[in-house]
């Protein structure tokens, strides 16, 4: 528990910063699919969507808001996954062509070029079909609040062997 407290203390809340949903024409440029960061005291989750186990404060953890959830829902309803051990379990359909990536500062470049990876593995998966129609789990463009106040980098995700790019911070 003491460890647990530390580990929060750590790590800075963003109750400042709502994820939200924005309308297409509002600079979607700047926004991404997914959002990959250590998970904070704000982040309003208590378990891993694909395992169920519990995502602790510090944690790696992937999070998007996907097709299925309403405008006025998006908030309370981020899905967060461990990454990247439980993002193929999950379920979530991810398009090369069109889903980004932005990382959090605080991760640091391997830890993202492995989510990378793994995200081009599922698109690959979805490609192909091997995976499911589930149009519910594709994920939706929305704005995660830490990554809008801090300019995090965007990546895009790539089929396994295509070169990735990297956008400059949100400005």
């Amino acid at each position: 528990a003491a460890a647990t407290a530390a580990a929060a203390a750590a790590v800075p809340a963003d109750w400042e910063f709502p994820s939200i949903e924005l309308p297409s024409d509002s600079g979607s440029d700047l926004l991404a699919t997914f959002y990959l960061d250590r998970l904070r005291v704000s982040s309003e989750t208590q378990s891993c969507r694909a395992c169920g186990q519990e995502v602790a404060v510090g944690q790696l953890g992937l999070c998007y808001v996907t097709s299925s959830v309403g405008d006025d829902a998006v908030r309370s309803s981020v899905r967060w996954v461990h990454a990247p051990g439980c993002i193929q379990k999950d379920g979530m359909r991810v398009c090369a062509a069109t889903d980004t990536l932005a990382a959090s500062p605080r991760v640091s470049d391997s830890e993202c070029e492995k989510v990378l990876i793994v995200l081009g593995i599922v698109s690959t998966w979805v490609a192909t079909r091997q995976l499911p129609c589930a149009p519910l789990m594709q994920p939706k463009l929305w704005r995660h609040g830490p990554a809008q106040a801090q300019h995090w980098p965007i990546h895009t995700i790539a089929v396994p062997g295509a070169p990735r790019t990297r956008h400059p911070p949100n400005e």
